[in-house]
């Protein structure tokens, strides 16, 4: 009986830890929207559905929140800086709070 226990502990932990979500900060560098993925400028390539490709473009700033499920960095969540009308950088996020973690954007080189 123990160790049946043990033996379902150690799978129902080793599932939970590859479902960990990740985080990658970086400027678009393409996106590829027939394959549903776009690739970083340090070639991190990320896959997302079209809801975030819709408005990503190259030279955005970006913070993706992904998990790795068979092989590929499927994004969760995706914040992206846009260029303002005078070439400020803005976002329609702001700064967000997001499981006790605060984005500055400012930060992202």
């Amino acid at each position: 009986m123990a160790k049946t226990l043990a033996i379902t502990l150690a799978l129902l932990l080793t599932l939970s830890m590859s479902a960990a979500a990740e985080t990658v900060k970086g400027t678009v560098q393409s996106v590829d929207r027939s394959s549903h993925s776009f690739v970083l400028e340090d070639g991190t390539q990320l896959s997302a559905s079209d809801s975030y490709l819709n408005e990503l473009t190259p030279g955005q700033k970006v913070e993706a929140v992904y998990e790795v499920q068979g092989g590929q960095k499927i994004v969760t969540d995706l914040e992206r800086r846009a260029k303002g009308s005078e070439g400020s950088e803005t976002t329609n996020f702001g700064t967000r709070n997001r499981d006790n973690i605060t984005i500055n954007w400012d930060s992202i080189d």
